[in-house]
């Protein structure tokens, strides 16, 4: 890498499971620089203070603070930056429609199933 070369976009990801978090690690590092918080109030932490996050994958049932009240502080953040940063919610095959539905009218970005592929988490950090 030389000087000229930009630097790697910073992705945020958000989940109570260690094993989620190495596994999304090990997918986007290469392509990007990897944050990660194991639950909402620390990722909520990371957006407000860290203004080189450009994309948050964000679980839904996570402990002290979950991802729809991590989604509803981002949209309704006093902070431009923060209002607009793409959200991508991580689900699982228990999360009925109801749940994604929610999260769709708080202001997700966008949807992805655990267990993930490294193809559709990849195509959908490159997208947003």
């Amino acid at each position: 890498m030389d000087e000229n070369t930009p630097q790697k976009a910073k992705i945020l990801i958000v989940d109570d499971s260690k094993l989620i978090r190495a596994a999304a690690d090990k997918i986007l590092k290469d392509d990007y620089e990897v944050v990660l918080a194991n639950d909402g109030e620390q990722g909520w932490q990371i957006i407000e203070s860290d203004e080189a996050v450009r994309v948050v994958f964000s679980d839904l049932t996570m402990p002290k603070l979950d991802g729809f009240a991590l989604l509803k502080r981002v949209r309704q953040s006093t902070a431009q930056r923060v209002r607009d940063l793409p959200l991508i919610i991580m689900t699982t095959d228990a999360d009925d429609e109801s749940r994604r539905e929610t999260a769709l009218q708080l202001g997700a970005t966008d949807f992805i199933s655990k267990p993930f592929n490294s193809l559709d988490m990849k195509a959908r950090a490159k997208a947003h």
